[in-house]
C-alpha cells in the first residue's frame, strides 16, 4: 500500500526549465501574489524528494508571501506581515542558523514531529521581512 504525495515545481525563465518549489504542505501551496506557473507531479510519498527538503509549511494569516527560494537544504523566504513562519527542515543537515537580514529580532523554536524536524520562526513587528535558513554544519 502506497500513500500519494506531490512534488511541486515551478517554471523559470522563457526556456521553461523547472526547479523544486519550497512552499507547500501535503494539501496547500503558498503562492506569491505575482503568481508563477506550477506543475504537480504525483509520487509515492515514501520516495518523494519533498519529504527531505527544507520548505515553508505555514505562514500566519497576517502575512503575504512575496518570495521563496532554496536549494533543498537552505531556504530564503520573503513576506510582508508579522507572525509565525513554520518550516520543515531537511534531514541533510544536523543543525541550522536562522537570520533576518532586515534587522528583525526573531524567536526560533525547533521541534521534531513524527520524526520530522520542524522550526517555527516568529516575527513580532509588521513589515517587509526576509528569513534566511542556512545549514550550520
Amino acid at each position: 500500500q502506497y500513500s500519494i504525495g506531490a512534488v511541486f515545481t515551478e517554471t523559470t525563465g522563457t526556456g521553461g526549465s523547472s526547479q523544486l518549489y519550497y512552499a507547500h504542505t501535503d494539501s496547500l501551496v503558498f503562492l506569491p501574489r505575482a503568481g508563477e506557473v506550477f506543475f504537480v507531479e504525483l509520487v509515492d510519498s515514501s520516495s518523494a524528494e519533498s519529504e527531505s527538503t527544507t520548505r515553508l509549511i505555514f505562514l500566519d494569516m497576517r502575512c503575504e508571501l512575496t518570495s521563496v527560494d532554496g536549494n533543498g537544504v537552505d531556504l530564503n523566504v520573503g513576506f510582508t506581515g508579522k507572525g509565525d513562519v513554520k518550516l520543515i527542515l531537511s534531514d541533510a543537515a544536523s543543525s541550522y542558523t536562522f537570520s533576518s537580514p532586515d534587522g528583525e529580532t526573531i524567536a526560533v523554536s525547533e521541534t521534531v514531529v513524527n520524526g520530522v524536524k520542524q522550526a517555527t520562526v516568529t516575527f513580532t513587528t509588521y513589515g517587509e521581512h526576509n528569513l534566511e535558513v542556512s545549514r550550520a554544519d
